[in-house]
């Protein structure tokens, strides 16, 4: 962290001799007492209509700096405005790319007025838009550039390319007249950005800032193709046909006749300025936004809280309505964390006509400049604790417990206000489609005191979620699994949703559960049905009568599932959502990448990188959350002889369908398909590691299990 001494109250001798008060000025000022930092943020002024919006420009100005001042800053990129789904083709919109997210720390600075530019998100693409192209505005300062997201390409007869930026944009869906061929697809936008963002909180970039290309859109050989997402800053991990894939998700143009859009690259966590507390918070940033499907299939899911999420319909061949799905709103990226834009989808809702939507716009990206002005508050004393499992006794330190049963945390003296905490719901289960991991809660700067919990006496209840069971012969759902959580009074909670199993079937397919709603979503079955959404992403959580405390924050991590394919190409299901991604669809026979059709792997879990404070040796190798693969398909013809450990979604991104491991994608926690073509009955793996929240695999009529949730806890002990 950058310091300067003995001159921070504004009496050191500034630049060329000159003498007289340290000023800064430009933007918005405050100062944080928790951590001891100046913060100055610049954001982008809205217009009403958006399309009049500009990037906002101004300067930041030094005066009389100490010889030692230096500064923190992040720059982050507007994001890319959505492609169109365009009539008279029921072909999906590429979603925006983000803006670049630049974070660079110690930055050295002398006296002077240094211009800045904060980037607007691009407009989405309308349907009469004549070809124009909405990438967002780059954020600069100081000689460093965070790029604006590249637009997505347009849902078109050829379908168009995502265009460049600091995370590309998706390509446009294309027509039925492509084969499904590499060559063929629509061309995703290359960014800017470098790969290889390592994860975790608030990490240091290279001078170009973090980004990723888009993914290519989609086409088929039987129906409209759908938009590839647009790129994220964090690795997305690998789509579900097995190849290794670091950009935005691919539209489905393999999975079935109905059209998965490509999810939006995944996004991370920074700091960013809270103004309504003059404090902090945890924020994701830089999400890739989704692309479109075309006609009746699930959209992609935006980058977790910046991308936006593309609008889904609701398709079963008896066009009957499944409720919930129609309520999901197509989504701009947010502003102020550079999120791109969703692509504009063909949906229709009960089997009525297809409607056609407008790409939305990126989100605003953000400038913000800090530094060290006073001592960070400093730790108190120390709480004395019981409860669960001590990992490692440290007094006068920070300890950390462990709960993997219902149990308290009991304080009985003390006062700890930097405590954090980490919940995992319980993981549903798999039927064909994997199940959805359990959501999680991420908090910091959490209270904890002798007069806390439920009776106020210093006893906080922690509640551990249970697995969700079922998909046993005759049993056709596999239910949800049970929240996790900390209670600090009868309504003041943290709380981790239960991941997603799936629902009844429709009336006159018994192989069509839809995956259920959850804190991560469960994945789809044979026949066309719809994934589950991931509910914890909204969920409102509660602790000492406010969403966070003052100086502390929190994020809620869940993803949605993916559907499974058709019967014409597999009958596989498709992955559970995971805590860092969406579950991936199921490879069909007409993939050029895989050699057999399988199940589609689960999402990313969190992991060490997030995790710093949680010991590897807990967990699974210190892995949470990834989601269950789906089974591989049964009762189809023109399949190639089945192979073992090819023909399943495995769980949780660690490993491809071979069992190759996949560098830098691990995520460990979900269970996987059966590994050779299933019989009735044919076992799944129900979960890697016990409470970890993981989703089970998928199965074809055997048992599944979800992973059991957990809580830890670390505080500064006495």
């Amino acid at each position: 962290m950058p310091k300067y001494t003995g001159e921070r109250f504004g009496f050191g001798r500034g630049a060329a001799g000159a003498t007289g008060p340290f000023s800064a000025t430009g933007g918005t000022k405050f100062e944080n007492t928790d951590d001891g930092y100046t913060y100055h943020y610049w954001t982008v002024t809205l217009s009403s209509p958006y399309p009049g919006t500009s990037n906002t420009s101004g300067s930041f100005t030094v005066e009389n700096a100490p010889d030692t001042f230096a500064v923190d800053c992040l720059l982050i990129g507007g994001g890319g405005g959505g492609g169109y789904n365009g009539p008279p083709y029921a072909t999906g919109g590429g979603g925006g790319g983000a803006g670049a997210v630049l974070y660079k720390e110690g930055r050295s600075l002398g006296d002077g007025s240094y211009p800045i530019q904060v980037g607007r998100g691009g407009d989405g693409a309308p349907q009469d838009t004549g070809g124009g192209v909405y990438t967002g505005g780059d954020t600069t300062f100081n000689g460093l550039t965070a790029g604006g997201g590249g637009a997505g390409g347009y849902g078109s007869g050829t379908g168009t390319p995502g265009s460049p930026g600091g995370n590309g944009g998706g390509g446009g869906g294309g027509d039925p007249t492509k084969a499904p061929n590499p060559s063929d697809i629509s061309p995703a936008g290359e960014g800017s950005g470098t790969t290889g963002h390592p994860g975790g909180i608030d990490a240091a970039s290279p001078d170009t800032g973090w980004g990723h290309d888009g993914g290519a859109g989609g086409r088929t050989p039987i129906n409209y193709g759908s938009g590839g997402g647009g790129g994220g800053i964090y690795q997305v991990g690998y789509i579900g046909e097995g190849k290794v894939n670091y950009l935005g998700g691919e539209g489905a143009y393999y999975n079935s006749t109905r059209n998965v859009g490509g999810s939006g690259g995944a996004s991370a966590l920074y700091h960013i300025v809270n103004p309504t507390d003059d404090g902090t918070v945890l924020a994701w940033c830089g999400g890739g936004g989704a692309g479109g499907s075309s006609y009746e299939a699930n959209s992609g899911t935006g980058g977790q809280g910046s991308g936006g999420t593309s609008k889904s319909g609701t398709y079963h061949p008896s066009t009957t309505a499944i409720a919930g799905y129609a309520d999901q709103p197509q989504q701009m990226g947010k502003d102020g964390t550079g999120g791109g834009g969703a692509g504009g989808t063909n949906y229709n809702m009960s089997g009525g006509t297809p409607d056609n939507t407008d790409g939305e716009r990126g989100g605003c990206g953000l400038l913000q400049i800090r530094y060290e002005t006073s001592p960070a508050s400093a730790n108190p004393a120390g709480i004395s604790a019981s409860g669960g499992t001590l990992l490692a006794p440290n007094p006068g330190g920070y300890e950390v417990r462990q709960f993997n049963s219902p149990a308290n945390f009991s304080v009985t003296s003390g006062t700890c206000t930097k405590g954090m905490i980490f919940i995992v719901g319980a993981g549903g289960a798999g039927a064909y489609g994997g199940g959805g991991s359990g959501g999680a809660v991420y908090a910091e700067g959490v209270t904890f005191s002798p007069t806390g919990g439920p009776a106020n006496n210093g006893d906080y209840s922690i509640t551990i979620g249970e697995g969700g069971t079922g998909r046993s012969p005759g049993a056709y759902p596999g239910s949800n699994g049970t929240p996790s959580q900390i209670e600090a009074s009868p309504t003041h909670v943290f709380e981790g949703k239960g991941g997603g199993g799936n629902t009844p079937p429709q009336p006159g397919d018994v192989n069509s559960l839809t995956g259920a709603f959850g804190g991560s979503g469960g994945g789809g079955s044979h026949s066309n049905v719809l994934a589950g959404w991931a509910q914890q992403p909204t969920v409102t959580q509660s602790w000492a009568g406010s969403p966070h405390q003052p100086g502390g924050s929190f994020v809620n991590l869940g993803n949605t599932g993916c559907m499974g394919g058709s019967q014409q190409y597999g009958s596989s299901g498709g992955g559970g959502g995971g805590l860092m991604t969406s579950g991936y669809p199921a490879a069909s026979l007409s993939d050029p990448g895989p050699t057999y059709a399988g199940g589609g792997t689960g999402g990313l879990g969190v992991g060490p990188a997030l995790l710093t404070w949680i010991p590897s040796s807990y967990g699974d190798s210190g892995w949470f959350g990834g989601g269950g693969g789906g089974a591989y398909g049964k009762d189809y013809t023109n399949a190639p002889a089945p192979s073992p450990d090819v023909n399943c979604g495995k769980g949780g991104g660690k490993t491809d369908r071979s069992g190759s491991e996949i560098s830098g994608g691990a995520g460990y926690g979900g269970g996987y398909g059966p590994p050779i073509n299933p019989t009735s009955g044919e076992p799944s793996q129900p979960y890697r590691t016990q409470n970890t929240g993981g989703g089970s695999g998928g199965c074809n009529g055997g048992d599944s299990t979800g992973a059991d949730g957990c809580v830890y806890v670390r505080y500064y002990a006495a």
